[in-house]
């Protein structure tokens, strides 16, 4: 529904955002096509994937870990798990126009800060760590992917543990 909302949504149509329901069966299509626009192109772009796909809670947390549980994956105490459906359709359908995966780990010291906080001007430490992984140290088949995706979340939740 976003998409709909003045000014806001259709900015995000026009700049190409890629607008999901969180349901493949739904978005399979849409990012299909989207992604073949942009292998027709011949221009630059960045691709942003946010594999928690969601706000960190205690409870999403919860859930996280038991589906770790269930599916002999680690559990992770300060990151969720990701969902691995989008990443790995992303690099398997771009692997050919892109030239690295950047990952970002973002910690705020003092917990996340607030709209009001931030809007006010109220500072805030923040530890951003980035990593590049050229493509060519990538595995190519989609369930080699998917690891080396949870391998990252690994690293994440060690790197938040340590900071």
């Amino acid at each position: 529904s976003m998409k709909y909302w003045p000014g806001l949504g259709w900015a995000l149509v026009l700049l190409d955002f890629i607008i999901v329901k969180r349901d493949w069966q739904k978005d399979a299509a849409n990012v299909q096509g989207m992604y073949g626009r942009i292998l027709s192109r011949n221009a630059p772009f960045w691709l942003l994937i946010f594999p928690e796909g969601t706000r960190l809670t205690h409870e999403k947390i919860k859930r996280s870990q038991n589906f770790a549980c269930q599916h002999n994956l680690p559990e992770l105490q300060h990151v969720l798990l990701p969902r691995t459906k989008g990443f790995v359709t992303a690099l398997t359908s771009l692997r050919e126009k892109v030239d690295a995966v950047y990952d970002l780990t973002i910690n705020y010291r003092e917990g996340v800060p607030s709209l009001w906080s931030v809007a006010s001007g109220a500072p805030c430490q923040v530890v951003l760590t980035v990593r590049r992984y050229p493509l060519s140290v990538l595995p190519a088949k989609d369930e080699k992917i998917k690891m080396w995706l949870y391998q990252r979340f690994v690293e994440k939740n060690k790197l938040l543990e340590a900071l």
